[in-house]
């Protein structure tokens, strides 16, 4: 009830899927529909028993009928594959239970299965369990592959990254030498799959003497484990208890409705449990609020400076969209099932570009009282480098700023290094040349362009290591002022250049 009229949409991260009930349902989808994860976690009834999911087949599917009636398109399942105790049969049950739902819904969602390779953590019932290896995590995600197809997708975890998961967790602190080897290698944002050099990993293991495998194997009853000298409250007795009620599918009950497990972390004096319930629980839903219609556009004129220059245009419009809710509940959105805040800009200048003149035209449903004001309190909600410097009232329906750009002026400051008078000299060659073609690939096709339509002025300021241009930009497109430096002036490499967009010229 509080989102719903600031246009806030809520989505909530997997569910268990006996707990999804169909007030949540109405709720979350007053603003949008957002995507819905519910986690099965494994594919037969003994295999959930043994990790203690407390959901039956009836559960889920009774979720998938809420979810479906509530009039989603689209249903993500969130599977493990790899768990303790797991046969054949609990892989083909996921591909059963997949197919079971799409049956169902009759087609009509679109499905995600989505596989990821359990990790036996520390500090849980499962620690003394061995991790599959990533020969088998391939096996059966191949398998679970085949299920592609119609309105069913299938994604997965890179096996290599569940290796390293597993590696890292369980592994002592003669481990540490090989991740600070792996940094010094090279490794860096391994979370992200294009990122991930996993042969530099396997490097570092070996230079150090580790085997990843003994960490990933299973242990003995009483193995020491590197991890025992954290106390986290649950005693190695009752995991071990827990690791053996597992295996023989004895389900603990949940001690917030039950009698306590005497886990050890309650002691019943300094750490008592409680039960945080929702007051309004029964509160009337709201409906949304309908679109207000007034319209009265803003041109709005900033910077992009400092450490804001390495926002990526689609960050940039998050960042301003949000500035602006923060101080007005006026501000116009677009309709449909994703209402988005109405900002157009100008031109979607490169991560990494400094600039002091950026524009974009804002539309809100009333006229504002003071704008003076209100540039106050948005630039007091923007991060440093961001900040408004003109906003004024244009017609509503005006020709849109990318229409109108008409070119773009820079100044680019470069090494001191640089060979200034042979950079002269190439300004003066293209000053003279009644033609100068630029090829660009695009699309595995080669473009040329002739850069002299497109470059209106370079002055090249050697005194201050700095070289001023202005550049049309036309409805085909523009050039770059790092093609410039390096196909015109002859520069090697821009990358170090300190690039500064100072003006944008528009069409009278």
């Amino acid at each position: 009830n509080e989102c719903i009229p600031r246009h806030v949409s809520l989505s909530l991260p997997s569910l268990r899927v006996e707990t999804l009930t169909s007030r949540m349902a109405d709720s979350i989808k007053r603003v949008r529909k957002t995507s819905f994860t519910l986690a099965p976690e494994a594919g037969t009834q003994r295999l959930r028993n043994i990790i203690n999911k407390g959901n039956t087949e009836d559960d889920l599917l009774a979720s998938v009928n809420l979810v479906a009636a509530a009039g989603w398109k689209g249903l993500k399942l969130y599977f493990m594959i790899g768990l303790p105790g797991e046969t054949e049969s609990d892989v083909e049950g996921i591909a059963a239970t997949v197919k079971k739902i799409a049956s169902i819904t009759k087609n009509r969602i679109e499905i995600t299965a989505s596989l990821s390779t359990f990790v036996p953590k520390p500090h849980t019932p499962f620690q003394w369990c061995r991790q599959i290896d990533m020969e088998e995590t391939v096996a059966k995600q191949e398998r679970l592959k085949k299920l592609r197809g119609g309105n069913i997708s299938v994604k997965w975890h890179d096996k290599r990254m569940s290796f390293l998961e597993g590696f890292l967790c369980r592994a002592d602190r003669y481990a540490g030498k090989t991740i600070e080897e792996a940094f010094r290698l090279g490794c860096r944002f391994d979370g992200w799959t294009d990122n991930l050099h996993f042969a530099l990993w396997q490097t570092a293991m070996e230079n150090n003497g580790v085997d990843p495998v003994s960490f990933l194997s299973e242990r003995p009853e009483n193995c020491p484990f590197p991890w025992d000298i954290i106390d986290c409250g649950v005693s190695r007795d009752y995991l071990r208890s827990e690791y053996l009620n597992a295996f023989n599918e004895i389900a603990t009950p949940d001690c917030r409705h039950q009698n306590c497990n005497n886990c050890g972390v309650c002691n019943g004096k300094d750490i008592q449990m409680s039960i945080a319930l929702a007051e309004d629980s029964e509160q009337e839903l709201q409906p949304a609020p309908p679109q207000k219609t007034g319209e009265f556009p803003y041109r709005i004129a900033f910077t992009k400076l400092g450490v804001a220059r390495f926002l990526s245009h689609l960050e940039m419009s998050s960042t301003l969209a949000r500035a602006f809710r923060r101080v007005s509940n006026d501000i116009a959105y677009s309709q449909g099932f994703h209402p988005q805040a109405r900002i157009s800009f100008a031109f979607a200048t490169a991560v990494g570009m400094a600039s002091l003149e950026e524009f974009a035209d804002v539309t809100f449903t009333k006229d504002l009282d003071s704008v003076v004001e209100i540039m106050a309190r948005i630039n007091h909600a923007l991060p440093a480098g961001l900040a408004i410097t003109q906003m004024i009232p244009i017609a509503p329906h005006s020709t849109s700023l990318a229409r109108r750009i008409s070119a773009f002026e820079y100044r680019i400051t470069l090494d001191e290094e640089v060979n200034w008078e042979g950079i002269l000299e190439k300004a003066a060659e293209f000053s003279l040349a009644p033609e100068f073609l630029i090829t660009r690939e695009r699309e595995g096709k080669k473009i040329s362009r002739n850069a002299k339509e497109l470059v209106e002025l370079i002055i090249v300021l050697a005194s201050e290591q700095a070289i001023l241009m202005r550049l049309a930009y036309q409805t085909s497109g523009t050039i770059k002022p790092s093609e410039v430096l390096t196909e015109i002036l002859g520069i090697s490499s821009a990358t170090s250049a300190d690039i500064l967009k100072t003006k944008t010229f528009f069409k009278q």
